[in-house]
């Protein structure tokens, strides 16, 4: 599952052009996208300004839905809304970006280790630009903008920061770590003759959150049914807290967490294995695999992925090819929550 915080990044990557695009379209501020200028565009140093504001986005981004600051643009109110009126490129642009990396883990209380800084150059220049400052969601929450004198929580609303009162913050207080669900589907290739191979494909899933997962779910979309790939056999091992279950209509396979079985922090299993056998190596092809993860508390996970027999043939060495894991990229974001 791609984020907002995501696809923005997603955005800036386009470069100068993206940048250029935000003055031309007067680009509004919203929950996840902040603009300001420096104090001080000449200067590389973080003055006082620049510190509060930094801490504050830090602070309000990580405990709402994560989000980005941009670096020197110029962003005001325009008939009641914040809107990119131009851009005011940053001088010596790179130590300006040493200077953030260098005073972010101050200016906020809890660990932020996944705030990233982007010097985006302008054209011509070597040393001028803006930074994107990016700052994803926090599953650590609340986290306090310490910068001067400020030690206030924040939260992002709409398009500007806002002091979190004091029962929003006893509430993040209270919020029990998530779990975060991934699910990876690698696979490896066996020849057993002249023209013939085996593929085994993996359906693995793994925690990576500081929660734990309850009753876990595995559900496994229907094989191909095209050639040159025809189902074998699947798993007679099942591994993790699963075990096998009757799938829902319009699915292959599913797999459930026991009464009592939990995947804890840091737990990787092999749930299932399924086999397929490809009876002729010169056809042309590939096999689609559809698979979700899902628990308690967490957001769907959605995996779809295309197999190619020619990403095969050129993996790994002559006798056993070991295909690429596919690590999902729809992991989830924001967890719903129990009322």
């Amino acid at each position: 599952m791609t984020t907002a915080v995501d696809g923005l990044v997603e955005q800036f990557k386009g470069g100068w052009p993206f940048v250029e695009s935000l003055v031309t379209s007067r680009r509004e501020e919203t929950l996840h996208l902040d603009f300001k200028r420096k104090s001080n565009p000449r200067n590389p140093g973080m003055d006082r300004p620049d510190r509060e504001n930094l801490s504050a986005a830090l602070s309000g981004f990580a405990n709402s839905d994560g989000g980005l600051l941009v670096w020197g643009i110029d962003a005001h109110k325009v008939d009641g809304i914040d809107r990119v009126q131009g851009i005011v490129p940053i001088e010596q642009l790179a130590r300006f970006t040493s200077e953030l990396k260098t005073v972010t883990p101050d200016m906020a209380s809890g660990p932020l280790p996944d705030v990233e800084h982007l010097p985006i150059l302008a054209p011509g220049k070597a040393d001028e630009g803006i930074v994107v400052t990016v700052v994803p969601r926090s599953d650590m929450t609340p986290h306090m903008a310490t910068g001067p004198e400020m030690h206030r929580y924040y939260r992002r609303t709409v398009d500007r920061f806002q002091h979190m009162e004091h029962h929003e913050v006893a509430d993040m207080f209270g919020r029990r770590p998530q779990p975060d669900l991934r699910l990876e589907i690698p696979w490896e290739m066996h020849f057993v003759g002249a023209t013939e191979a085996h593929i085994l494909v993996h359906f693995m899933v793994s925690n990576r959150g500081r929660g734990i997962a309850r009753f876990p779910c595995l559900t496994i979309g229907h094989p191909p049914k095209s050639w040159p790939f025809f189902r074998v056999s699947g798993s007679g091992e099942v591994g993790g807290p699963f075990q096998t279950a009757n799938a829902p209509h319009g699915w292959h396979l599913r797999y459930q967490g026991l009464s009592d079985g939990v995947i804890y922090p840091r737990d990787e299993f092999k749930v299932a294995t399924i086999e397929f056998a490809i009876g002729d190596l010169r056809q042309k092809g590939g096999m689609t695999l559809i698979a979700e993860v899902v628990a308690e508390g967490t957001a769907l996970v959605h995996v779809e992925r295309v197999v190619s027999l020619v990403d095969m043939m050129y993996a790994g060495d002559q006798l056993t090819r070991t295909g690429q894991t596919y690590l999902s990229e729809d992991h989830p974001g924001r967890r719903p929550q129990p009322q």
